[in-house]
């Protein structure tokens, strides 16, 4: 069988990365790279990893990796994608893909133009509840999806962590973009990514601003908070509610998806990073009847399907394709809400 020499490039999210690819036979080995020296070490020893670098081209140039996990900040992940395509590897980047759709175009023409595979990591499509829920949309439980909501709420919980001061620059924007792609896409790929047509969105910067001031972020320009309905050129209608800090009565993250059909509905939600709910409500001789969904024990990760991908040369399963969707939604609602009004898309 054909193995692979993986590398992750930032190791503050990469560090899931590593876990996953230590698990996985097809892995023969893995180096890491880090500007922050500490950081490296730490994690390095961590899991006995002895290739270590802060220049990730001199790490292209000298390992010379099949596959490289792009985990850096959104701003770099464009340059990091491109240099890793030029140095002969394939990539799985962290989400978003990139800042803007047109970001993440010129990052897909790079894995085009250098014949490599590009994947985003859309890991909450691996989640047991979400893949039980897909397979019984596949299997025509729900019929025809007409309607989604999605959400992940926070009540006081910014990543005070992330480069914050300017980080329309550096991140695209604030909670809709960080957490808000997550829920997009699996709210799109469950109804089967139709092809969005009008968004009407709004963020708010209304909760933590003064708390940024007093961390040091003078140039704090990111929302903690957007909402935003997305009409598709199927007739299907989904809305959306992001937040890193908002007043509502639960301390805990809420995440939740909510689809309903012709046939059936479904939820499936988590309360602080824990599953809680998976249900079916199918209609019954005119009578909607709730039951939970068939989970099974956690199959293949997202880096697992990368890992299968690159190694049987088939298509990755989070295509570019549809990371710049994502993106195009996310670019309508700031445009949106910046123009107060709903935007073509």
């Amino acid at each position: 069988m054909k193995k692979l020499k993986a590398a992750v490039i930032g190791l503050t999210v990469g560090e899931r990365h590593i876990v996953d690819y230590l698990k996985n036979p097809s892995i023969y080995e893995i180096i890491i790279c880090d500007i922050n020296e500490e950081k490296l070490n730490k994690i390095g020893d961590l899991y006995s990893i002895k290739g270590r670098y802060t220049d990730y081209n001199l790490m292209f140039k000298e390992e010379k990796p099949d596959i490289v996990s792009v985990c850096v900040s959104n701003f770099l992940h464009k340059q990091v994608c491109i240099d890793a395509f030029s140095a002969g590897a394939h990539v799985l980047c962290e989400k978003p893909l990139a800042r803007t759709a047109k970001e993440g175009e010129e990052i897909q023409k790079a894995a085009e133009f250098y014949n490599k595979k590009l994947m985003v990591n859309f890991n909450r499509r691996y989640n047991p509840e979400s893949v039980a829920l897909k397979k019984a949309i596949d299997e025509g439980v729900l019929g025809e999806i007409y309607y989604a909501t999605t959400c992940w709420k926070r009540t006081r919980n910014v990543p005070w962590w992330y480069p914050l001061n300017d980080t329309k620059e550096k991140c695209g924007g604030g909670a809709f973009i960080d957490l808000g792609v997550h829920m997009l896409d699996l709210c799109m790929w469950l109804c089967g990514y139709p092809e969005p047509d009008k968004v009407l969105g709004k963020v708010y910067q209304k909760v933590s601003l003064d708390e940024a001031k007093k961390r040091g972020f003078e140039k704090f320009d990111a929302e903690d908070m957007g909402v935003a309905m997305i009409a598709m050129k199927n007739g299907m209608t989904m809305n959306a509610e992001i937040s890193w800090a908002s007043n509502r009565e639960e301390m805990d993250d809420y995440v939740e998806v909510r689809l309903y059909g012709t046939k059936g509905g479904a939820v499936i939600n988590e309360k602080g990073y824990i599953y809680d709910t998976g249900l079916l409500i199918a209609d019954k001789d005119g009578v909607p009847i709730t039951m939970p969904l068939e989970l099974k024990d956690q199959g293949e990760t997202v880096r697992d399907a990368f890992v299968s991908a690159v190694i049987n040369e088939t298509e990755v399963p989070c295509t570019p394709k549809q990371a710049i969707t994502i993106s195009k939604i996310i670019d309508g609602v700031y445009a949106s809400s910046k123009q107060d009004d709903a935007i073509k898309l």
